[in-house]
């Protein structure tokens, strides 16, 4: 039974695989002398399919109660209790615990480093798993580094053939390369890894649904949101049918596909989607959590463009108290939360507090990011037009400049920014009284908002 849960588990079938392996435990506990080490290793892929149901309580218990009995049978340093350590790890990371869980994977690693070498695929594993978690604390050029040294060693360690572990590797690289502003590196690496998923798996599998939404992520970045929008509704398909519809990975990709939406002009739907993609997430996490602040922040960016500032504002203070809570103060997120709440307060002339929570927001974003970030881009746009608003022209033109000659080009997901620096140009030419150059600005933006509707 647990074989066979193990397998079901792999294949994505993951209602099938949890009361198989809820009854291997059972069985192993009722026999007359119970092996304490099988009753382990049930409870070991018990956690795992529970925690990729994101039924996180009963994950906790499972591995809690599996890296127990393993220290008991054991000790403190045996592979075993890494593999466990890294279960729990994985629990605590979906759980927006990100401490707990690098202290968890930084313990596995010196164990499975001590006891089966420096290359390794636990080891591997270990790297990539903390990788991901340095990432979601916005530690970005360490998380890629992990990464990159866990991929290389598993295309070493695993030859050239197709591999799950591989495709699973690449993918995460990618994610962590977009998050960069890098899109083209990104893009190609989202290929290959759904390439590899699609030599190895069924193409209902979870994990097919992954790929294609990173892929549809990019087509939407490129401006191609027929082709987005119909990629999103097969990945929301797959989901819907593999993993329930109120999984935390359907909420993901409803919301990616609400501003597919969003960005055709059907803002009404766009809403809905992304209210009902906040409550998914709200009843998944039961409390606060990351992914429950990004879901309000995206949420209140479009009732802010539909005139309805007041929920909108609500919304992004709630984000932004929530994230500054669970992250740490220079996490970028934390930053990008008050740039938001900053341009809807500054866009309502409320220039006193809507400036004090932009400044500094460049640097703090530039640190993890790099100069040329979009999100730096929205970010002294900010700024800018708080120097305006002092009365500081000659600075809110640099600010604002730099902002549009990173946002000009941009299609997609983010012209809204670009379109906001092109009107905040345009009034400070106004306001300075230089008539052709405020009229430039407004033509562009006019051009813009055509080829963009909102």
């Amino acid at each position: 039974m647990e074989t066979i849960g193990k397998v079901y588990t792999s294949l994505g079938l993951l209602d099938q695989a949890v009361p198989l392996l809820e009854r291997s435990v059972a069985q192993r506990r009722s026999l007359a002398d119970p092996a304490q080490d099988e009753i382990a290793s049930s409870l070991d892929n018990l956690g795992y399919v529970l925690a990729l149901k994101s039924e996180l309580e009963p994950a906790e218990t499972a591995y809690v109660e599996a890296l127990e009995a393993r220290r008991a049978i054991y000790g403190e340093s045996h592979p075993l209790v890494a593999d466990t350590l890294t279960g729990l790890a994985y629990v605590k990371t979906l759980a927006g615990e990100f401490e707990t869980a690098e202290a968890l994977l930084r313990e596995a690693l010196e164990m499975r480093r001590s006891a089966l070498g420096e290359r390794h695929e636990a080891v591997a594993e270990n790297l990539e798993e903390l990788g991901l978690v340095l990432f979601e604390q916005g530690l970005y050029e360490q998380a890629e580094n992990l990464l990159g040294q866990a991929l290389d060693m598993r295309r070493e360690l695993l030859g050239t053939e197709p591999h799950p572990d591989v495709s699973e590797n690449i993918n995460n690289l990618a994610v962590v390369v977009y998050t960069q502003g890098r899109s083209r590196d990104a893009e190609n690496l989202f290929r290959e890894a759904l390439e590899m998923k699609r030599a190895l798996l069924d193409e209902s599998h979870p994990e097919i649904a992954i790929g294609m939404n990173n892929l549809a992520f990019l087509l939407h970045d490129n401006g191609d949101l027929e082709a987005a929008e119909r990629m999103y509704e097969g990945v929301l398909d797959i989901q819907t049918r593999v993993l329930g519809p109120s999984h935390p990975e359907v909420a993901v990709t409803m919301i990616n596909l609400a501003s597919v939406l969003n960005d055709a002009g059907r803002r009404d739907e766009a809403i809905e989607r992304a209210r009902q993609s906040l409550e998914i997430r709200r009843e998944a996490y039961e409390g606060e959590h990351p992914e429950v602040a990004k879901g309000m922040m995206t949420l209140a960016q479009w009732l802010s463009r539909a005139d309805q500032q007041e929920e909108a504002e609500a919304l992004l203070r709630d984000a932004l108290k929530m994230r500054e809570r669970l992250l740490a103060g220079t996490h970028p997120d934390v930053a990008m939360s008050r740039v938001a709440l900053g341009n809807l307060l500054v866009d309502q002339s409320r220039f006193d507090e809507g400036c004090a929570l932009g400044a500094g927001a460049p640097d703090l974003l530039s640190e993890p990011l790099g100069e040329d970030h979009w999100r730096v881009a929205v970010a002294r746009s900010l700024v800018g037009a708080c120097k305006l608003a002092e009365g500081d022209a000659e600075s809110a033109e640099t600010y604002l400049l730099l902002s549009l000659e990173r946002l000009k080009d941009e299609t997609g997901a983010r012209n809204s920014f670009r379109n906001q620096t092109l009107k905040r140009l345009a009034d400070m030419y106004e306001t300075t009284d230089r008539p052709a150059e405020a009229a430039r600005y407004r033509r562009m933006l006019d051009e813009a908002s055509l080829e963009s509707p909102r």
